[in-house]
């Protein structure tokens, strides 16, 4: 998990606003838990 303060040092860094930062973390923990799910891991694409 990304905390808060690892999202304003990223931001700081890339110029990119927190709240877009934060979302992304959360889309990239989404699809890590389709990719990981019994069911779906050998149905939803990925990129390895």
């Amino acid at each position: 998990m990304v905390t808060e303060t690892d999202l304003v040092r990223a931001a700081a860094d890339t110029g990119f606003m927190i709240e877009t930062l934060g979302k992304v973390e959360r889309l990239l923990a989404l699809l890590e838990g389709l990719r990981s799910h019994p069911f779906l891991k050998g149905r939803v694409a990925s990129s390895q």
